[in-house]
């Protein structure tokens, strides 16, 4: 698979779909050959054998929620039944409530003189902690916006400060799962080759930076020549996380 176009885990849905919608219309198209409409029958059933196994994990229903451009809509859309949608809300709002909500940090209060003062600052730190709790159920009501990179638009939201850093969070975290474990397997084919007869001392912490940073620098404007310089050259010459970051140096050295 090409390292430029990974395909990420939230286009495993859409592209069943829509192989599904291809194969049905050869299937009842009966100006077909009878051949080619069994041949289409019988990728269909392959089809519906993996689509099945997406309901092995939430992920894929999460990260379709998570999608701006899908949310709950796509699978409406789809025409799912209505428990079916309902399930996969559940879902969400389990992963939020327990994995990213406790990270939204409470207001923080500061005593003030008068009364009236005091009422509006709790007035405003409860609707603060209100929005805050609410902040999926708020992204979810909305409507669907047009987007081919929510990888982009999650990071603009959260640099706007418009919404809790833990809900962007949450949409990363499941939007940038691969949709292949290509680069899963690529990874520890790496690790095998950095940690070798002769350098079987490397800290968990050094191998770690080295196969990431190896990754990072093959996908194109991912890590900024600035970027490598200013975080990694100058904080190797100031000795911080010196082993991390000459492993990381000599992975880009290899790389190049």
């Amino acid at each position: 698979m090409s390292k430029k176009d990974v395909a990420l885990i939230h286009q495993v849905i859409p592209v069943h779909d829509l192989i599904r919608t291809h194969l049905e219309k050869i299937v009842d198209d009966t100006k077909l050959l009878k051949a080619i409409r069994v041949a289409a029958s019988n990728g269909f059933e392959v089809d519906d054998k993996y689509y099945a196994l997406t309901d092995d994990s939430n992920i894929y229903r999460v990260t379709m929620a998570m999608h701006p451009s899908y949310k709950l809509a796509y699978f409406k859309q789809q025409q799912w039944p209505e428990d079916w949608v309902e399930q996969v809300l559940s879902i969400v709002r389990k992963v939020w409530k327990e994995k990213y909500l406790p990270q939204v940090k409470p207001l923080s209060m500061k005593p003030v003189s008068g009364t009236a003062d005091a009422i509006d600052e709790w007035e405003f730190g409860l609707h603060a902690e209100q929005s805050s709790a609410d902040a999926l159920e708020l992204y979810l009501s909305t409507g669907t916006i047009p987007c081919t990179d929510p990888i982009a638009y999650w990071h603009a939201q959260c640099k706007s400060g418009v919404i809790p850093e833990a809900l962007a969070k949450m949409a990363l975290d499941y939007l940038s799962v691969p949709a292949s474990s290509t680069d899963v397997k690529h990874a520890f084919s790496l690790s095998g080759r950095v940690v070798t007869p002769l350098c079987s001392s490397l800290e968990d912490e050094s191998i770690r930076a080295t196969v990431l940073l190896n990754s990072w620098l093959s996908i194109p404007g991912l890590v900024t020549e600035k970027v490598f310089k200013n975080h990694l050259v100058v904080g190797w010459k100031r000795g911080k996380n010196c082993a991390a970051t000459q492993a990381a140096l000599d992975a880009a050295e290899a790389a190049a």
